[in-house]
């Protein structure tokens, strides 16, 4: 069975959480984890280029010259695709939909690949809890600044500090460029890869360790 140590946020080690083999050893599929995280950013993009038809272009209501009779080429239109200043054939539009859809199952069974990587990479933090008083910015970072050096380690690359929502932790971290905070309930596989280290408190983990459990037994 996995097991991970669980942390104070002084850096104590305070007691050993066993976990499933099911999540924290899962096997790793790069393919099914690139195909996940398109989607999420798929689904976060959004279409900005957008062209008028022919019909969308102001003007040209009335047919520039008569049919015949006056030797220059016939045109219903000034407003025609041949025209300068006319309507655009084929553009884009914001109307595109760059939605892709994944299963939910598929979604945590991702994510049970990704923790797997972190807690073999010894970059799965795990805390008994993550409560501040006050939401104080230097307080934050001095903690988990703290708390990895402690752990032999150096805050260089990106973290991220996932707890059941927390107003404080939330307004702790939005001035911090290196460190995120995400609610254990919404937290997706693309903030997981964002991030080098992930530090987690105890209740949480178990409960994202439940909620993929639960899905891979529903068939």
């Amino acid at each position: 069975m996995a097991e991970v140590k669980v942390y104070n946020l002084d850096g104590t080690e305070k007691e050993t959480l066993k976990l499933s083999d099911v999540v924290f050893k899962a096997s790793i599929n790069e393919n099914v984890i690139k195909d996940v995280l398109t989607s999420y950013l798929s689904n976060q993009r959004k279409s900005y280029a957008h062209t008028k038809t022919r019909a969308d272009v102001r003007g040209g209501g009335k047919k520039p010259w008569k049919q015949k009779g006056t030797g220059r080429a016939r045109h219903g239109s000034i407003r025609s695709p041949l025209w300068v200043g006319g309507g655009v054939t084929f553009g884009p539009t914001k109307e595109r939909n760059y939605k892709v859809k994944i299963n939910k199952k598929l979604k945590d069974r991702v994510m049970g690949m990704l923790l797997t990587d972190k807690l073999a990479s010894n970059n799965l933090i795990v805390v008994d809890t993550l409560k501040f008083e006050t939401p104080k910015t230097k307080t934050l970072i001095s903690t988990v600044k703290n708390l990895l050096t402690k752990l032999g380690k150096e805050m260089k690359g990106r973290g991220l500090v996932v707890s059941e929502k927390d107003d404080n932790l939330k307004l702790s971290s939005r001035n911090i460029t290196r460190l995120d905070y995400a609610v254990a309930g919404d937290l997706s596989p693309l903030s997981v890869v964002n991030n080098e280290y992930l530090v987690i408190d105890s209740k949480s983990l178990k409960g994202l360790e439940k909620r993929i459990l639960k899905d891979k037994d529903k068939k």
